[in-house]
């Protein structure tokens, strides 16, 4: 998925599907802006770098 310098979890979500932002519960993060390869967010606001691999999980 390609996405603008600077985007969030939140333009992830809504570029997969728009029900996402609204059914989401966390996501997994390995890659760059991780802390660690699994890191499990609940922020949609959290800043995604290039090469990051993103798993998505909703209600």
């Amino acid at each position: 998925m390609i996405l603008r310098t600077g985007s969030k979890l939140r333009d992830v979500c809504n570029h997969i599907h728009r029900d996402f932002v609204t059914k989401f519960r966390y996501a997994q993060i390995r890659g760059p802006s991780a802390k660690f390869d699994g890191q499990m967010l609940r922020d949609l606001d959290r800043p995604i770098a290039d090469k990051d691999v993103v798993e998505v999980h909703t209600r």
